[in-house]
C-alpha cells in the first residue's frame, strides 16, 4: 500500500508541470494528502515503537525491583524500619507518660519524624563501621581484615541497594524515558513511605566525610514529594468518587 502511494505521488509530482493550474492545485492537493499519510503512519510506528521499548523498560526494570539484591534490601529496610517504628512509639509514649500532650496527628508526626530520624542514625553507624575499619586496615594485612571490611561494607550495602535502584528509576524518569505516573502507580510508596527514612543519612553523605557527594541520591529524592503529592491527589480522587456514589 505505501509503494502505491510513493509512485502515485512521484507520478502526480512529474505531471503537475504540464497540467492546467486548476488541475495542478488539485494534483498538489492529492500529493499533500499522501503525504500527510505517509507520515502519520511513519509517527503511528513511531510511537507503537515507543511504546514497546518502554514496556519492554518496565519489565526489565521490575525484574530488578523483585531480584535478589534488591528483595533483600527490601526484606532487611522492613525490619529495621519496624524496629525503628516501635522503639520511636516507646519515647513518645514515654514523653506522654512524663507529661507531654500530644493530639492523634501531632503524636502520629512525631512518631514518624523520629523513627526515620532514627532510622537515619543507624545507616550512620553502619557506614561509619565500614569506614573505620576500611581505615584500620593494611595493605600488608592478613584476609581476616580484609574479610572483616568486606562484611561490613555488606552489612551497609544491603540496606542500599533499594535506594540506589530508585536512583537509577528516578533518573530514567527524568530523562523521559519512563512516564512519572506509570512510576508512581508501581513504586509511589517507596518513594513516598520509604525514601523519606534515608533522607537525613543522605543528606549526612552529602557534606560529611570522605565519601561527600553533593549529589548523592539526587534523582530518587527529588521523587519524594511528587510521590507524595501524586498519592494525596489518587486519594481524594477515590474519596470524590465514593462519595459521588
Amino acid at each position: 500500500m505505501e509503494a502505491a502511494l510513493f509512485y502515485a505521488a512521484s507520478v502526480v509530482d512529474r505531471v503537475i508541470a504540464d497540467l492546467p493550474i486548476w488541475i495542478a492545485s488539485v494534483a498538489a492537493v492529492v500529493t499533500s494528502v499522501i503525504a500527510a499519510y505517509q507520515l502519520s503512519r511513519i509517527s503511528e510506528a513511531n510511537v507503537n515503537a515507543t511504546k514497546v521499548a518502554r514496556a519492554s523498560l518496565i519489565l526489565e526494570i521490575d525484574a530488578m525491583f523483585e531480584g535478589g539484591d534488591v528483595l533483600e534490601s527490601r526484606k532487611v529496610i522492613r525490619t529495621l524500619r519496624n524496629k525503628c517504628v516501635f522503639v520511636a512509639r516507646a519515647q513518645i509514649d514515654e514523653e506522654v507518660n512524663q507529661g507531654r500532650v500530644y493530639d492523634s496527628q501531632g503524636r502520629k508526626s512525631a512518631e514518624y519524624a523520629l523513627s526515620c530520624e532514627i532510622f537515619s542514625q543507624q545507616l550512620d553507624y553502619l557506614l561509619g563501621r565500614y569506614v573505620s575499619v576500611n581505615k584500620r586496615i593494611d595493605p600488608a594485612s592478613s584476609r581476616m581484615a580484609n574479610d572483616d571490611k568486606s562484611v561490613e561494607a555488606d552489612i551497609y550495602s544491603r540496606y542500599m541497594r533499594l535506594p540506589y535502584w530508585l536512583e537509577t528509576v528516578a533518573m530514567l524518569t527524568s530523562q523521559g524515558l519512563l512516564p512519572q505516573n506509570e512510576v508512581f502507580e508501581l513504586y509511589d510508596e517507596l518513594y513516598a513511605g520509604i525514601m523519606p527514612y534515608f533522607l537525613k543519612h543522605i543528606e549526612n553523605r552529602r557534606v560529611e566525610g570522605a565519601r561527600q557527594n553533593p549529589n548523592f541520591l539526587i534523582f530518587a529524592t527529588n521523587m519524594i514529594e511528587p510521590a507524595k503529592q501524586w498519592r494525596q491527589q489518587k486519594r481524594e480522587s477515590r474519596l470524590a468518587v465514593k462519595g459521588a456514589r
